[in-house]
């Protein structure tokens, strides 16, 4: 009897014992085995190596995570059925309000696929003050309704982002971004950039992000990019959907934006940048993608709703296509008030010859300094209000005086460019033009720039080069030797003379703009020579690669040849009693009564 009630009393305490433990899995109570350490304290954050751990987010909302290393989620296209991953909360009542820092570490091969659901992203939805930083996500592939992107869906809080780059697909129905989709109160971003192709069937959509609330101008984006293209039905930005307050600094978009992809939609509102701003800053950016739709498109902003905005020192170069002619505009569709100052626009405007800056301006008394180009823009008026803008040739829109000499028409004030040319005393340098860079035109200072040679030494096609020069390249931003050769071919028989690793030390001048090219052996006189670089060879500091040369036409030139009549040399010390010198086939030949002398070549 005794025996019996021992062990009826241990199967009851192990029956609590497993009663207690599924009932804190129900719970979802984290464990720190869970994860490679930390507790999940700010000093101390839940350590993720897995993409498993990744999810296990999920089970502390609140808490601190980094990642420890890159982190493959390709198997995430298969879990939960193909829905893939489970956003890290995912509605009002399950919100992140933790912190994660990446440590420069790639998710890669992440998935959501769940077209019916909103706040989807890998936060889906975050609130209250929290901070992501510092990784990046390659070939993101989301697909979800309301309120999507790759990083985060939706944030009614002071969200902190920085350091992040995403590369991808994102498809949704509305506010849909390549890095969120809706962010209200938003703290301050940088330096985040999105290669991330973003198609929306709804309002708020943007390369980087559907829709962008702060609640003051202190706040904003800055560093920013975003490359990939846009498509949705209405409010369409390359960068941005719409903006509410904030300000934009160094913020680019160069992907191509179409509005209004069903054909019947109006009020499309698209923008190169942003579809629809106010109360907001933009300074210091650029667009360069195409746009299209059916009204209320342009280059840069498509539309200025009813309360000020402020756009200075950016440019729009897309061409613009409205489905309705006069209903787009270079830079600006419609403005209702604001200032633009020292701003232009190169892009066309189909089937319109009014729309050349600011097609329609309701109020615009600070648009100086402005100018188009009559020329590629295809337009012979700024826009409703002729004084928004002035017009230029392209060659005018070129040369450094048209911005920087008060003479010029149209110029109230010098732009500020690089160094104090002319009439600029200005001292923030914001501007810059080369002559190569931009296709020629201003860009700003403040690019991220593709790295061009401004200058080669020896110049193309130049002749009577000595065969023991380098070879020199000037670029527009500084660079250096990566991984590759530089290749130098003979001219008339297409053979490679010498093959140059630029890892092996061969290049001097790293990380600056100019680079000089040590040849290991000098070349042969009187011949033509061209020369060719792979396209890994050269980096730019920021990290983009010089495209390289591929054709024998861009790089050629032709060595000196000595010459073949007799030469003069000093005077050689000679125990004999005569000396004579011949100059043949350029080896000096010296005949003296007592010796045969052939100097060795320098």
């Amino acid at each position: 009897m005794l025996t019996k009630t021992i062990v009826n009393r241990f199967v009851n305490v192990i029956f609590a014992a497993l009663l207690v433990l599924s009932i804190v899995g129900v719970v979802n109570v984290p464990s720190v085995f869970a994860f490679d350490g930390g507790d999940g304290s700010p000093g101390a954050p839940y350590q993720i190596s897995t993409c498993a751990q990744l999810q296990d987010m999920e089970l502390d909302l609140t808490a601190s995570y980094e990642l420890v290393s890159d982190i493959d989620c390709s198997a995430t296209s298969c879990w939960n059925s193909g829905a893939g991953f489970d956003p890290i909360g995912y509605d009002s009542s399950n919100r992140f309000s933790g912190t994660l820092e990446g440590n420069g570490f790639t998710i890669s091969d992440f998935t959501i696929n769940r077209p019916a659901e909103n706040y989807v992203a890998l936060i889906g939805y975050g609130f209250e003050s929290y901070a992501l930083s510092n990784f990046n996500m390659t070939n993101v592939s989301i697909t979800g309704d309301v309120f999507g992107g790759s990083v985060i869906g939706y944030s009614s809080g002071t969200v902190a982002l920085s350091d992040i780059t995403v590369s991808g697909n994102v498809t949704c129905g509305s506010d849909c971004g390549g890095i969120g989709g809706a962010l209200n109160s938003a703290s301050n971003i940088s330096n985040v950039h999105s290669s991330v192709d973003v198609v929306s069937t709804g309002t708020f959509t943007g390369g980087a992000f559907g829709y962008l609330q702060f609640s003051n101008n202190t706040l904003g984006v800055t560093d920013s990019s975003s490359s990939g293209s846009v498509t949705g039905e209405s409010v369409v930005g390359g960068f941005v959907g719409e903006i509410n307050w904030g300000t934009f600094t160094n913020v680019s978009a160069t992907g191509n934006v179409i509005g209004d992809n069903d054909g019947d939609e109006s009020n499309v509102r698209a923008g190169g940048f942003v579809g629809q701003m106010c109360n907001a800053v933009v300074e210091n950016s650029f667009a360069t993608g195409d746009v299209s739709g059916h009204d209320d498109i342009a280059g840069f902003l498509g539309f200025g709703a009813s309360c000020d905005i402020t756009i200075r020192d950016s440019y729009s170069r897309g061409n613009v296509t409205p489905s309705t002619p006069g209903d787009g505009g270079s830079f600006i569709s419609f403005m209702n008030s604001g200032t633009v100052t020292n701003s232009y626009s190169t892009g066309s405007v189909a089937g319109q010859t009014n729309a050349g800056f600011i097609f329609d301006a309701n109020t615009c008394t600070g648009c100086i300094n402005n100018f188009y180009d009559s020329e590629t823009t295809g337009q012979s008026l700024a826009g409703s209000d002729t004084v928004v803008g002035t017009d230029k040739t392209t060659a005018q829109m070129k040369t450094l005086a048209t911005f920087t000499d008060t003479a010029t028409a149209g110029l109230t004030s010098a732009w500020d460019f690089v160094g104090t040319p002319n009439d600029d005393a200005g001292n923030t340098d914001d501007w810059k033009i080369d002559g190569v860079t931009n296709d020629g035109y201003p860009f700003l200072t403040s690019q991220t720039l593709t790295p061009l040679p401004l200058t080669l030494t020896p110049t193309n096609n130049g002749t009577g080069i000595d065969p023991t020069d380098d070879l020199v390249m000037t670029f527009n931003t500084p660079s250096g030797a990566s991984s590759g050769y530089i290749n130098i071919y003979r001219a008339s028989d297409n053979q490679l003379v010498e093959a140059i690793d630029v890892a092996g030390g061969s290049i001097a001048g790293n990380g600056t703009t100019t680079l000089t090219i040590n040849p290991l052996n000098d070349l042969a006189e009187g011949t033509t020579y061209y020369v060719l670089i792979d396209a890994t060879a050269i980096r730019a500091n920021n990290g983009i690669y010089y495209a390289g040369i591929s054709s024998s036409d861009t790089w050629q030139f032709t060595t000196s040849s000595s010459e073949s009549s007799q030469s003069q040399s000093d005077t050689l010390a000679s125990t004999g009693t005569s000396t004579v010198m011949y100059a043949l086939a350029g080896v000096l030949m010296i005949v003296t009564s007592t010796a045969v002398i052939i100097p060795k070549r320098d």
